[in-house]
């Protein structure tokens, strides 16, 4: 049988600028991995996700906290959405992170899939 793999890793993004604010951290001990990430969504609430995914498969839950940012306007640039001022993607940057969480979510689940066949 080969070793149990165990790791645990965090990432943390600030940017009081673009008012953007990121957290992941995860912990994997063998074929289950915890997880949770939360970020503030356009109208300034703080989202949390919290996953498992193992043997049993994936399950998440997720929570808002209302207000926890007052969001402030972005100036216009003159160069268009493209600039340096333009606003913040913000489902562009959720999907940065969901695919960033994907590959260790479905390796998991592979390895669920790969024992019990």
């Amino acid at each position: 049988m080969p070793p149990r793999l165990s790791t645990t890793t965090s990432t943390r993004l600030a940017n009081d600028n673009t008012q953007t604010y990121i957290t992941q951290a995860e912990e994997r001990d063998g074929l289950e991995v915890k997880g949770t990430y939360s970020y503030v969504d356009p109208t300034g609430a703080i989202v949390t996700v919290n996953y498992t995914a193992g043997e049993l498969g994936y399950q998440e839950s997720r929570e808002r906290q209302e207000g926890a940012l007052t969001i402030r306007p972005q100036p216009a640039s003159a160069t268009g959405a493209a600039g340096a001022g333009a606003g913040l993607d913000v489902d562009r940057l959720i999907a940065q992170v969901i695919a960033a969480l994907e590959p260790a979510i479905q390796q998991s689940v592979s390895n669920v899939i790969s024992r019990s066949g």
